[in-house]
């Protein structure tokens, strides 16, 4: 039986120390974007910023902003937040 969305997102019973490391960033990328080298770029939610603060996909480079880390939020949510603006939650 295939899992249904809801309980295949589930992860309030999944330790948050196996997925995903709380001490490293990562570099993330959809499956359609691979090709494209597009990675998720988080952006500051302030007037005139780009897009208006959206995240979004980006040209892959070397940028704090698209280097992410997750904290654990309880009941199987984690907070996003990039290396440059790690003091702001993104997503």
């Amino acid at each position: 039986m295939n899992p249904t969305p809801a309980s295949f997102y589930n992860l309030s019973t999944v330790s948050p120390s196996i997925f995903p490391d709380p001490t490293k960033y990562y570099v993330l990328r959809t499956v359609k974007s691979l090709g494209r080298l597009k990675c998720l770029k988080g952006n500051q939610v302030i007037p005139g910023s780009n897009l208006n603060g959206a995240t979004y996909m980006s040209e892959c480079i070397p940028d704090n902003h698209q280097k992410w880390i997750f904290e654990y939020a309880g009941n199987g949510y984690f907070k996003m937040k990039t290396k440059e603006l790690k003091n702001q939650i993104i997503a």
